[in-house]
């Protein structure tokens, strides 16, 4: 961040002005769960503030933040990766394990599969769940790295038979019943109207609580944030207040098969 354009930050929050530019980093698909919301009331408030924003990884946007390119970012960033970087965490993200009927009575008789989701409402524990295939993401990814934590502290090895270091096909593998997988709060709360009739939701819980990631609010420590970006951030952490609110656990809408 160049000494001219720091200067120009100040000088706009100095004067008030009513336009200006603000670069945010996102990770996607997150962001769109409070992003447009996020918008709609900022540019009520400031409609020639232009707002850029980088959709990435949590990784590539530390670095943006680490050489001081982008106003903030939002993401799941782990404390102590780079010595420049400020982070505030605003909220615990919960993690849900999605699995469909279908899949369950394919390993599971109809009363085990009974119990499982009954027991599981308030928290499924890997341990319950050993028969079935799972959609795990890469260890890059963090909410790979956080399941894989859950499996080894139920000393469990999941059957997986998808993997990525993205989490876009976790949703359609459980609507079609080809596996079981691993979403967090905030991408859920996209994928929810598009979840089949006979998916379940329950939270993910290690040892008996609730498994969380970290929603953390980072800037480079010489970064000067003026008026526009911090009522951006404040408007985004009400937004994320308001979703992290819902319980999204279900369990599926569809009778148990025929027996017989």
């Amino acid at each position: 961040f160049s000494d001219e354009k720091r200067l120009l930050a100040v000088l706009a929050d100095l004067g008030n002005s009513d336009s200006g530019l603000i670069t945010i980093g996102v990770t996607s698909p997150r962001c769109n769960a409070y992003l447009p919301q996020v918008l709609e009331k900022y540019n009520a408030l400031y409609p020639k503030v232009l707002v850029s924003t980088i959709e990435s990884t949590n990784n590539e946007l530390e670095r943006l933040i680490q050489k001081n390119q982008l106003d903030f970012a939002v993401g799941a960033y782990i404390e102590g990766t780079y010595p420049n970087i400020q982070s505030h965490s605003t909220h615990e993200d919960p993690i849900y394990f999605c699995v469909s009927d279908r899949l369950l009575y394919k390993y599971y008789t109809p009363d085990e599969t009974k119990f499982l989701k009954e027991n599981s409402l308030k928290g499924a524990d890997m341990s319950n769940f050993s028969r079935i295939p799972f959609m795990i993401p890469t260890i890059q990814n963090r909410l790979g790295e956080r399941v894989m934590q859950c499996f080894q502290a139920a000393r469990c090895t999941p059957d997986i038979h998808y993997t990525s270091k993205h989490t876009t096909m976790i949703i359609p593998l459980c609507n079609r019943g080809l596996a079981a997988g691993f979403t967090s709060h905030m991408n859920l709360c996209n994928w929810l109207p598009q979840l089949a009739r006979d998916v379940n939701v329950f939270p993910l819980c290690q040892n008996g609580k609730p498994v969380t990631t970290s929603i953390t609010l980072i800037y480079h420590k010489q970064r000067y944030l003026n008026h526009f970006v911090k009522d951006f951030i404040q408007l985004t952490v009400e937004a994320l207040d308001t979703l992290e609110r819902q319980d999204l656990s279900r369990l599926s809408a569809c009778p148990p098969p025929q027996q017989g």
